[in-house]
This record gives structure tokens, sequence and C-alpha cells, in this order.
């Protein structure tokens, strides 16, 4: 009874996102009029419609990277396709390291002062693209003396000014989803994610008829031409919701001290939940190879399918929480439910299906990887409870306990993922990736039990978007 009282509830959740979708696109003409006459539509999605949109965001981007991966590794040389893995995993290391926690600070900031934005948003995306530059040539001059496989990024001139394009492309892009997601409006990055997936599939296979143009070459233009139109889309989206935008440089000295004090604690706890993401691709490159590293990029691009239910629904509710400060009730019942109603389902479906997703790619790619990708998708159950239990913490600005356990699970997960590596190849990293994993949900379901078990008449008053910011 219980259980069919929690399908019920999540059943609802998504019906509910569904109808406040529809009724934006039904509500789409006067969107379109109000930008024809110049004016700002400063209308908002719920949360839960924010959520949907982020969960839809990232199982497009996977269902549109899918042809691209399995595009290159037909049209390349695994090797090729390893370092070319390694180098979008490096570049989304590179954009995370340069955000500096400022798309938090924004999130937090621009619902406060949207009709004065200006020097928010010049600060913000001066800032950013700035710490870029300096850690895509960090990362460069590190790779060239400690790196083995990955070294050909930096002593190779054209891979390293590709790399360092790509990385300052992708570090905007991720800033630009930051407003979006502040000003509510998630469902524009669906629709730059599905520009940018489209565009470098065509550019992929149009680089790939050069006979001159090599695989790494081929998928870093592919990325990079994909990321500049998708970028110049969300400018343009932005100024459909922030009046008199421009992304000219400057810096306002009090603007930046308001927003590092938001945002080095959110940077700290960011690093530490997100780095095991994309060092695990390198630290594979490095110990098994750039085959295997193509491998493993294969299984993650389709573990990320599951990772997003819990994600987004953490997302979303930090923008909502930052929105409206009056009520904060993080509804931790409802979130854990709804992420595995979710998660649980499309996990079950990679595992009896990884064989043949994987063997799509190719025969390696589903022998050497369908084992791991069945260890990664069990991941959505503990990933429920540490998201939830980070997102809970990100609301009440509590940031300090959160790093510290998210730390602990990125060295756990490197440190274990280094010795399964060694010992028992790639399923040995998704095992033991798992086991940490597991070892932080624990601790945070213990955190969260308190509010796990509360009841219903003792939880604060839920959160709800101001009236009028809510869509008509």
């Amino acid at each position: 009874m219980n259980l069919r009282r929690r399908s019920r509830a999540a059943t609802g959740f998504v019906q509910g996102a569904l109808d406040e979708l529809s009724e934006l696109l039904d509500d789409g003409w006067r969107g379109l009029i109000w930008r024809a006459r110049g004016d700002i539509d400063y209308r908002a999605l719920p949360m839960r419609a924010n959520a949907l949109a982020l969960m839809l965001n990232v199982m497009l981007s996977a269902a549109l990277g899918y042809p691209f991966w399995l595009l290159a590794a037909r049209l390349f040389e695994a090797d090729a396709v390893g370092l070319g893995a390694g180098a979008t995993s490096a570049m989304r290391l590179s954009a995370q390291l340069a955000l500096l926690g400022l798309n938090a600070a924004v999130i937090t900031m621009l619902p406060g002062v949207r009709r004065h934005s200006s020097g928010l948003m010049r600060t913000f995306f001066s800032t950013v693209l700035l710490a870029a530059l300096v850690v895509n040539t960090a990362f460069l001059l590190t790779a060239s003396v400690v790196l083995d496989d990955m070294a050909a990024l930096a002593r190779e001139p054209g891979y390293a000014a590709g790399f360092v394009l790509l990385s300052l492309l992708w570090t905007l892009s991720v800033a630009i989803d930051a407003v979006l997601l502040a000003v509510r409006r998630a469902e524009r990055i669906v629709v730059r994610s599905a520009v940018q997936g489209v565009v470098s599939v065509a550019v992929l296979a149009a680089a790939a008829l050069a006979s001159s143009t090599d695989g790494v070459a081929a998928i870093m233009l592919a990325w990079s031409v994909a990321l500049l139109l998708s970028n110049v889309l969300g400018i343009v989206q932005l100024t459909w919701h922030l009046p008199k935008l421009t992304l000219l440089p400057k810096f306002r000295r009090r603007t930046m001290k308001v927003m590092l004090s938001i945002g080095l604690p959110n940077y700290r706890l960011s690093l530490a939940l997100l780095a095991q993401i994309w060092i695990l691709p390198i630290l594979v490159a490095e110990l098994l190879g750039a085959s295997a590293a193509a491998y493993w990029y294969a299984v993650w691009m389709f573990g990320v399918l599951v990772m997003v239910v819990p994600s987004a629904s953490a997302q979303a509710l930090f923008s909502q929480a930052a929105a409206n400060r009056r009520s904060v009730d993080v509804s931790v019942r409802k979130s854990v439910t709804t992420a595995l109603a979710i998660g649980v389902p499309v996990a079950l479906v990679l595992i009896v299906s990884a064989d043949l997703l994987l063997s799509i790619m190719g025969a390696d790619y589903a022998r050497e990887g369908a084992a791991a990708l069945r260890l990664v998708a069990l991941g959505v159950l503990p990933r429920t409870f540490i998201e939830t239990y980070v997102a809970v913490r990100r609301a009440t600005r509590d940031l300090t306990e959160p790093a510290i356990v998210a730390g602990g699970i990125s060295f756990l997960s490197l440190a274990g993922a280094a010795f399964g590596a060694l010992e028992f190849g790639l399923v040995g990293v998704a095992a033991f990736w798992l086991i940490a994993q597991c070892v932080g949900a624990v601790v945070a379901a213990l955190r969260l039990s308190p509010m796990l078990t509360r009841t219903r008449a003792a939880s604060s008053p839920a959160l709800h978007p101001e009236p009028s910011s809510r869509l008509p």
C-alpha cells in the first residue's frame, strides 16, 4: 500500500510538470508578442516543471550524444576516440574549476536584482571566462609534464588551441545555463541542448569526410561549432528575460566581493561533488589506455541517463529556494520518492539492455563495458540520497559538512577506481565507484533521517514561487 501511494505521488509529480510545460507552450504566443514589442518576459516555471525540464535536458543530451560517439567509434580508431573523450572530460573539469562557484551565486542573487542585472551579468561572464583561460593554460602545462597519453593535447599546437577554444565555449555554455536556471526557465536549456546535439553530429560527419582530418581534431571541431551556435542561441534567449543584457567585459569590485562570498563555499562543494565524474575518464585513460577510456566514456554516457534524475530535482529545488526565501521547505520525502520512482525503472532498462546498447558502438564496447554499465546504473540508489542531502544543505547555506562528505566520496571513488582499474579493469572502476557512493549514501541518509521520518503535519510549508512569477 505504501509503495502504491508513493507511485501515485511520483506519477502526479510528472503529470503536474507536464501540465505546466504544456501551459507554457499554450501561452507561447504571448511571449512572442512581448519579444516583438521589446518587452522583457519575467515569467517563470514552477519547481517541478523546471525539474522535469532539467531531466529532459540531460536525457536529450545523452540521446543526441549517443549517435555522436557511435559515429566517432565507427569512423575513428579507439585511441583517437579515447583521446577525444579525455579532452571533453578535461574541458568539463576545467569549466567547473573556472566557475569559482559563481553559478550558484548568480542563482542566489539574480532574483533580487533582475530588473537591474547588467552589472551582475557582465561581472559574472567576464570573471568565469578569464578564469577559464587561466585554468586551461594550467591544465595544458600540467598535462605536458605529468600525464602520458593526454600529453598529446599539450604537445600538438593544433590540439592545444582547439582544447582552449573548446573549454572557453563550454564554460560560457555552463554560465548561460546557470542564468537560465536562475530565471527559472530551464526549458530554454533543453532547446539549446537539442541544437548542440544535432549540429555536433552533422559537423563530425562532415569533418570525417576530409581525409586530412584526424579523429581527435574532428571531435573537437564538432564540439566547438555546436557549442558556438548553442551559445549564440543562449545569449539571444537571455535577452528575452533580462533587461539591457550585454557581455562586454567589466568587473565590479563590490559585486565580485558579494558573489565570491556566496560562490566560494558552493565552489568547494561543487568541486568535491563533481571531481570524481570528470577525473575518472582521465584516470582510466592514464591507467588503462586510450581504448579503455573510450569504452568507459560510452559506459558513463549511458549512466548519465539515470544519474540525472536525482541531480535535476536538486538543481530545481535550489533555484526555487533562491527565488523565494520566505519559505524554504526542502520536501525531502517527495524528492526521494520521485527520484526513485523515475530513476529505478530507467536503471532497470540499462541493466537489462547494457549489451545491446553498447554493441551498437561495436563488439569491443559491449564486451568491455556491459558489466561496468550495470554497476553504474545501480548508482541511482545511493546518488538519490546524496543529491537530496546536498540540496538540503545548499538551501540552508550550510555547506561545510556536505563539502567534507562529498570530498570523502570523491576520494574513495578515485582511490578505489585506481585500485580496481589495475586489478579488475573497467569492472573494478565501476565496482569501487559504486561502493564509494553507497558509503556516502549511508552518511547522507543518516543526516536526512529526521526529515524522512517527520510527520506531514510537522513539515514546514511547501515551497512555492511568488504568485506574480507564476506562469498565467
